[in-house]
């Protein structure tokens, strides 16, 4: 047909483009392209097809949700630990 075949840069062909891929996505930089390309996947060597599997739309929301909630909590007990490690020597010095 003339076309040919690009592998967008996200993707989940080995486990490790998988891990980087959603580290990518859990950044939340260019998550929503990734995971339409997700529902747009079919099966191996297969053109992707609009829409074909909703499911991983949930895939994504969880994943992004749960995600977020462990950066927060992560970025949360740094500061809590800085302002404690700070704290402490403030009352080392007096």
């Amino acid at each position: 047909m003339g076309g040919e075949w690009i592998t967008p840069q996200a993707n989940f062909d080995n486990t490790s483009n998988a891990m980087e891929t959603l580290f990518q996505a859990m950044t939340t930089e260019g998550w929503a392209q990734t995971m339409w390309a997700g529902v747009d996947s079919t099966k191996i060597n297969q053109m992707p097809l609009v829409n074909n599997n909703k499911t991983y739309v949930i895939f994504f929301a969880v994943f992004m949700i749960l995600s977020a909630i462990i950066i927060l909590n992560l970025f949360v007990g740094v500061v809590i630990d800085s302002n404690a490690q700070e704290k402490e020597k403030l009352l080392n010095n007096n």
